[in-house]
């Protein structure tokens, strides 16, 4: 959720063309994402995405989708919606 209230949907395929974010394809790394100050962070810092490029690059998303999903998978944050790199934070 960001400051505006909004939920969005990040797709960050894109950027595992990128060295640093290659790691991000283990999930045990990728689960240990949190935030801080604003920005997701993996790892203390190793990996990081500003919340500016977030909020570019993601989309608005029907809520009760997720919430169906969340009800099916019995999980609060799912990763994997739509592709291998979404991330929801509700």
């Amino acid at each position: 959720t960001f400051s505006s209230g909004e939920e969005r949907i990040f797709d960050m395929t894109y950027l595992m063309k990128y060295p640093v974010y290659k790691r991000l394809e283990d999930y045990e790394y990728f689960k240990t994402v949190h935030i801080e100050n604003g920005v997701l962070v993996w790892k203390n810092g190793e990996v990081d995405i500003a919340p500016e490029e977030v909020y570019k690059e993601s989309y608005e998303y029907e809520k009760a989708i997720v919430q169906w999903l969340c009800a099916k998978y019995g999980n609060k944050n799912l990763f994997d919606l739509n592709s291998k790199y979404d991330i929801i934070m509700t």
